[in-house]
């Protein structure tokens, strides 16, 4: 993974960046972040960890003694410049250490606070943690 070193912030963007590139993996930061010798070695780490996570990594994991279990997450939001538009989102776990997860997103025109695709987005949830 090829690591961009830039001289000031806003040029690392992806509006600045050759379309080539915006498919790439990277890791881009600001030259000053390397300007104090005593923080060289956190920025370094701090940056392996992100480089890490981009290609699929754990950062950490915290024990959790519960086994077989899948942890899910609802959240509905309602768009106010389309009246009675909303969108819901479910996350889930998807392996023991409870650190891959699944997600889908559903749409609705009626304004309520339960998802209508809650049942399809479980079931979704469920293949995906029964195969992964």
């Amino acid at each position: 993974m090829p690591m961009i070193i830039v001289p000031f912030s806003g040029i690392g963007t992806t509006q600045g960046t050759p379309p080539i590139l915006q498919f790439i993996w990277m890791a881009i930061f600001v030259a000053r972040t390397l300007n104090k010798p005593d923080r060289v070695m956190s920025v370094a780490t701090k940056i392996a960890i992100q480089m890490n996570c981009k290609m699929g990594g754990v950062p950490w994991v915290v024990p959790i003694p519960l086994k077989g279990t899948m942890i899910m997450g609802i959240d509905t939001y309602h768009d106010s410049s389309q009246r009675g538009r909303s969108c819901g989102g479910v996350v889930a776990t998807t392996n023991q250490d409870f650190s891959r997860y699944h997600s889908c997103v559903t749409f609705q025109t009626s304004h309520v606070e339960l998802q209508n695709g809650l049942l399809t987005a479980t079931t979704e949830c469920l293949h995906a943690y029964h195969s992964a």
